[in-house]
């Protein structure tokens, strides 16, 4: 089957979850899965207005760390990746390494959205 899930949330300064996302992605391997997990957090971020500060994203996917810093153009190799997207990391979107047991929210949206027949996403009305 071709597929895996995603899942991820956006806190705030005061630590206060304003995004939370978990559906389905179409990918061939678990790296692929969270690359466009990565692209979709990064794509939240701009709908919210974030990049104009400083934002951190942690993954605990060393594969997709790398793959993001690297100097590959990923808008050519990844159609869900726009060259904005790949410009603003390492300028107003940072991207952090975090162990596995730190970062479990986030795998658990990620499972469950493997379950999902659509992306399932909720924003807190307050801005972040």
């Amino acid at each position: 089957k071709l597929g895996g899930g995603v899942g991820g949330f956006i806190l705030n300064k005061q630590g206060t979850k304003v995004l939370i996302f978990s559906g389905p992605v179409r990918s061939h391997c678990a790296a692929e899965s969270e690359l466009e997990g990565m692209f979709l957090m990064c794509r939240w971020v701009i709908r919210l207005g974030l990049h104009s500060h400083k934002v951190v994203i942690c993954s605990d996917s060393t594969t997709t760390i790398n793959t993001l810093h690297s100097s590959t153009d990923l808008s050519s190799m990844y159609s869900s990746c726009d060259p904005m997207l790949q410009h603003l990391i390492n300028v107003s979107i940072f991207i952090q390494f975090v162990p596995g047991y730190l970062n479990d929210d986030a795998d658990l949206l990620a499972k469950q959205g493997l379950m999902k027949s659509k992306m399932f996403s909720w924003v807190h009305n307050s801005s972040a």
